[in-house]
């Protein structure tokens, strides 16, 4: 368990810009549920993790294709009742309001309110 809480937390200081920008607004609870980042789910560890609606979100960079691997790690997350959400890390440097309505309308069911898309 340590090499895995020590694998999971030293990267957490090497977060690319876009998971730092996207970090900033899940962590201060601006979709009104908590997430947690870094986190195992299983025997993989997620980006970001809302436990409360079973949402895993993951950034990818462009032009990176999905694996074999990364095939089976869906299938487990959807067999494990996840719902899986991918955003491009230019997506959310870009176009941040959008990647955080997007997971608004992934959490609540609705559009998201203008107070939920102002940066804080």
């Amino acid at each position: 368990m340590r090499g895995l809480l020590r694998a999971i937390r030293g990267p957490r200081w090497a977060m690319s810009e876009a998971e730092l920008l996207l970090w900033e607004r899940l962590r201060r609870g601006q979709l009104g549920v908590p997430f947690q980042c870094r986190v195992p789910v299983g025997p993989y560890v997620v980006d970001f993790l809302c436990r409360q609606r079973q949402l895993v979100v993951e950034l990818e960079v462009e032009g990176f294709a999905a694996s074999a691997e990364d095939r089976e790690r869906d299938r487990w997350l959807a067999d494990h009742g996840f719902r899986l959400r991918r955003f491009g890390e230019r997506e959310v440097l870009w176009q941040p309001e959008a990647v955080v309505a997007a997971l608004w309308r992934d959490v609540s069911g609705g559009a998201a309110p203008a107070a939920a898309l102002r940066r804080r």
